[in-house]
């Protein structure tokens, strides 16, 4: 297990590929809940992380990622969207 928490400002294509070789059997992501003023992603950032991590890894998305991100409510119909690519 991973997790990603508080969640901060990563490059996309290099967080994925982390995963991928890391190999986690599951990884929970979450946002700052102690007001840390931490550079955050925006929410379209988090959505695509977290469809493209679904594609490949099980997913635990924690309750305070709500703050920055709504991607629960995108997941369905984003998750149809192809958006893919391969690690190096």
């Amino acid at each position: 297990m991973i997790t990603i928490e508080p969640i901060m400002q990563f490059d996309l294509y290099v967080l994925v590929c982390w995963m991928d070789s890391i190999r986690p059997e599951w990884i929970n992501i979450g946002a700052d809940s102690k007001n840390h003023h931490l550079p955050e992603p925006t929410d379209k950032e988090v959505t695509k992380l977290v469809l493209e991590l679904h594609k490949r890894h099980k997913i635990l998305l924690k309750s305070n990622l709500q703050r920055i991100s709504d991607v629960s409510t995108h997941f369905d119909e984003a998750s149809k969207r192809p958006f893919r690519f391969e690690c190096q």
